[in-house]
């Protein structure tokens, strides 16, 4: 008897092809060794760099799966939890859009070595749009350039998006000049880290920018991620931790802390933006420094667009040598904007320093806006100039509902008088017009209060409490800095600054022992 074949309608046409098409999408690549070699000369195993070519050419090289056209996943055996990839044949290019996830999810499940001699990662988007790559819980260390022109000393990405969850990118470096972003460098695309950190990575010689990472026309985004001890050094030296340039940046519940710029001109020891729109939340950037002879925003370099700080503190940071402006925060030709945030112990050192806590100035073609709602400006220092908040050429500054507050008589806090100084209080008359005896302010020290940053609690007997009147009627502000409420709708008994003072509050301070 003669078979026939299966009756194949149009309906049932369609629906083969796309599961096929479904199928052919995604491959999973499973890495099984920590060796590394050329392609196709590991039979029997799959290592990182043949998974990873795998992927890019849809083929499987030695034992590894075949890709697929889509973006594929890389995986790693269980067994290789904990274990320590060392690239002996340079950089492992990637060109197609990939996910690599370490055996260990939500820990630095297996770390990738450069050993100093080369990058880790290269990725060629190939021209706009791109793709997307994303690394999950993986460590990737020492990798290094060391010939100009070749940025990203441990990942360089062009034209592609790259996402980091859980992963860290630590010791790594760029050597040659006009080489941005000592770890990790993005052009033509964005950056987005998730319980990330960039640690200890630097560039060094002409134009250093991004110790930590370099964002080149594209978008940076962090949340709850770290970057930490990036240093960037060299003539024309910005954003010892991070640098974004044309793009917009995105800080939520993270830390920027310990980096540092050096050299002639050297800008954001900590953060340096450049014509990017900017917003810090929930985030501290903390002992940070700048030195050179134009040492700019020891904590963080704005020039150009605009930035927004809310439920923030800028402390510890510094700046040193001649022309040192902007300890905390220097914004150059911006509109800022300080909400619910705290600048303290900022400095600024040498011959015409100016602005230990914050530095603001427009330009000739456009006034530029500093505005500090429900802030807290405290005990910063200049060393020849203006103390807290010093406002340059083409420029306002609104005080609304803020403290300025130095510990020493005598101290000059503000260059000139604010424009608008509603609700606030400072220690000496240059801020507002009048002085508040620092006593009768009784501002707290600097710590953890709870919330996500470090804040300074008001005394129970403060001037500033009960005085700022309706905050949320003014400003749509129902918490303070640490996420506490503030009296609300319809009161008109807020406090001054970034710290609203609780019952319990007064219990903590008093170690909950009875009078």
């Amino acid at each position: 008897m003669a078979h026939r074949l299966p009756c194949r309608t149009p309906l049932t046409i369609a629906v083969g092809s796309l599961l096929a098409v479904g199928h052919a999408q995604a491959a999973v690549i499973t890495v099984n060794t920590t060796a590394d070699g050329p392609p196709g000369s590991m039979p029997g195993t799959c290592s990182l760099r043949s998974a990873i070519y795998s992927a890019n050419e849809a083929y499987g090289y030695d034992a590894c799966a075949s890709g697929s056209a889509g973006a594929d996943e890389i995986a790693f055996d269980p067994d290789l939890a904990g274990s320590y990839i060392a690239l002996t044949e340079g950089e492992i290019e990637i060109s197609s859009g990939l996910t690599i996830t370490g055996p260990a999810p939500g820990a630095f499940g297996v770390l990738i070595g450069g050993s100093n001699a080369s990058r880790i990662f290269n990725v060629q988007g190939g021209g706009s749009g791109g793709f997307e790559v994303i690394l999950d819980s993986l460590a990737m260390l020492n990798g290094r350039t060391s010939q100009n022109n070749e940025p990203g000393g441990a990942v360089y990405v062009d034209s592609a998006d790259i996402r980091l969850s859980h992963s860290l990118i630590s010791g790594s470096a760029t050597e040659g000049e006009y080489s941005p972003g000592g770890g990790l460098y993005v052009v033509e695309g964005d950056a987005t880290l998730t319980n990330s950190m960039v640690l200890a990575n630097a560039t060094e010689e002409l134009r250093s920018k991004g110790g930590g990472m370099h964002v080149d026309n594209g978008d940076a985004t962090l949340t709850s991620s770290m970057v930490s001890g990036n240093s960037t050094a060299g003539s024309n030296a910005y954003g010892g931790g991070l640098s974004v340039l044309s793009g917009d940046a995105t800080l939520n519940e993270s830390t920027v802390s310990g980096n540092s710029t050096m050299g002639p001109s050297a800008h954001g020891g900590g953060l340096r933006f450049g014509f990017s729109n900017s917003t810090l939340t929930n985030s501290t950037m903390s002992g940070n420094s700048t030195a050179g002879e134009l040492a700019h925003g020891g904590g963080v370099a704005v020039v150009a667009g605009g930035t927004e700080l809310s439920n923030s503190t800028v402390s510890g940071n510094s700046t040193a040598g001649d022309d040192a402006y902007g300890g905390g925060l220097h914004a150059y030709d911006v509109d800022t904007t300080l909400t619910n945030s705290t600048i303290s112990g900022n400095s600024t050192e040498g011959g015409g320093a100016h602005g230990g806590g914050l530095y603001v100035r427009g330009s000739f073609v456009t006034e530029r806006n500093a505005t500090l709602i429900q802030t807290t400006v405290a005990y910063n220092i200049a060393t020849d100039g203006t103390d807290d908040v010093h406002r340059g050429d083409f420029a306002t500054l609104t005080l609304s509902n803020s403290l300025i507050v130095q510990a020493g008589t005598g101290e000059e806090s503000c260059n000139a008088t604010a424009d608008v100084h509603d609700n606030s209080l400072a220690t000496d008359d240059s801020c507002t017009g009048a002085a508040t005896v620092l006593s009768e302010i009784a501002l707290d020290p600097l710590a953890d209060n709870g919330g996500h940053t470090f804040t300074h609690a008001l005394g129970a007997a403060s001037a500033a409490r009960d005085a700022a009147g309706d905050c949320y009627a003014t400003f749509e502000i129902d918490t303070d800095q640490r996420g506490q409420p503030r009296p609300g709708v319809g009161s008109d008994e807020c406090d001054i600054g970034a710290f609203e003072y609780q019952v319990l509050d007064e219990l903590f301070q008093d170690r909950f022992e009875s009078p």
